[in-house]
């Protein structure tokens, strides 16, 4: 196929998946939060905000290294094989070790939240933290190679199983810890359809090569996805909980930031991994020209299709809380609205997309310094 036609079709698939993805998830952490309380959805999101911490503190720019390299060694089977063997392993241990200190490190954790209940969900969560981790980097290998029918079909049938999770937890009252430990089952399973899709790269003859311009490259960009962490809601979610700790504001924000990135991501779910390996593509094939035809319908369909969205939320923010929530998370409305009116000047200055491009292009080090800044201003 032609890299239109590529592109096109990955969009496409990875449009679909999503919508059902998030829309899985949404539902779960909805189904969830009514099922355990605005108090204990906020400790278990302070849970899975470390499961989110972790990932960002030792990913080490590997997945997007998949991500950009793999489209640029398109016509070298071997070095994308060597490439992929070598980050698997190395994600799987760095993986491994995360387990066991979320297994260890449990009840200092829950003493530093000073949240008893952390213990038990930290523990349960160790076994996700393993999966999800691997799983993150063979997704952005499969979006690489622009063959998202593979990634989307793990993703949808990951979602599903978390969703079923999250239902039986409110039908049969489960604890927080038993639907962690169901999510941790659906991530494995999303592992291993992952590993089937890559088999034959796994197997192929691998072509050794010096990885460390990638290397360099890849620690740049986790030095920018770290200071971006400290940007978003998993790094808010975590504060609320230390500072505020038995109260229901941890759940509260939560359920307000996710409800915002929803409406601003969810009918843009589709260029997430693909957009960075197509603009990787084309910055290979040096046609600066059709990079920035790209970039710019890119910047439009952004906005496109996201400011209405978050505007309706925004307008209706009260009737949306009470209606997926319930009365006890009302305070959700008014951090929702706050959280609208950042997204839709996020949206409006381009976004997440120029750095995008930026990455694709090779010049990690400029997002690391408008992140690096904007992350003081945020902690601030």
């Amino acid at each position: 196929m032609t890299f239109a036609q590529r592109f096109g079709r990955g969009l496409l698939w990875n449009q679909l998946s999503r919508v059902v993805e998030l829309g899985a998830a949404y539902a779960a952490s909805v189904i969830a939060a009514r099922a355990l309380g605005a108090q204990a959805f906020g400790v278990y999101s302070v849970a899975l905000s470390a499961v989110t911490l972790s990932y960002f503190a030792t990913s080490l720019g590997m997945n997007e290294v998949l991500n950009v390299h793999v489209p640029r060694l398109r016509e070298q089977p071997g070095r994308i094989a060597h490439l992929l063997r070598s980050l698997l392993g190395r994600r799987a241990a760095v993986a491994a070790l995360l387990a066991a200190g979320f297994a260890l490190g449990a009840p200092l954790l829950a003493a530093a939240y000073r949240e008893p209940a952390l213990v038990s969900l930290l523990r349960a969560a160790a076994i996700y933290v393993f999966f999800y981790n691997v799983s993150l980097l063979l997704e952005y290998f499969h979006m690489g190679t622009l063959e998202v029918p593979r990634v989307s079909a793990a993703r949808i049938v990951v979602q599903l199983l978390g969703l079923s999770a999250a239902c039986a937890t409110l039908a049969f009252h489960w604890p927080a810890e038993r639907l962690l430990g169901a999510m941790a089952i659906a991530a494995a399973v999303g592992v291993v359809l992952l590993l089937w899709g890559a088999r034959r790269t796994l197997r192929a003859p691998g072509e050794p090569f010096d990885l460390k311009p990638m290397r360099t490259f890849g620690l740049t960009i986790w030095v920018t996805n770290f200071v971006t962490f400290f940007l978003g809601r998993q790094s808010d979610v975590l504060l609320v909980g230390f500072f505020w700790p038995g109260t229901a504001e941890a759940g509260c924000y939560a359920a307000a930031s996710l409800l915002v990135n929803l409406l601003a991501s969810a009918l843009l779910m589709g260029a997430e991994g693909v957009s960075l390996a197509a603009f990787s593509e084309l910055e290979q094939r040096v046609d600066r020209g059709g990079l920035g035809r790209l970039w710019s319908l890119h910047l439009k369909v952004d906005q496109l299709l996201s400011v209405p969205l978050l505007l309706f939320g925004a307008r209706f923010a009260g009737d949306i809380v009470t209606l997926l929530y319930s009365s006890s998370f009302a305070h959700a409305a008014f951090l929702l609205q706050a959280y609208t009116a950042t997204w839709v000047i996020a949206r409006a200055t381009g976004g997440g997309t120029n750095m995008t491009v930026l990455y694709a292009i090779g010049r990690p080090r400029l997002p690391l310094i408008l992140y690096g800044v904007s992350g003081l201003a945020n902690r601030g």
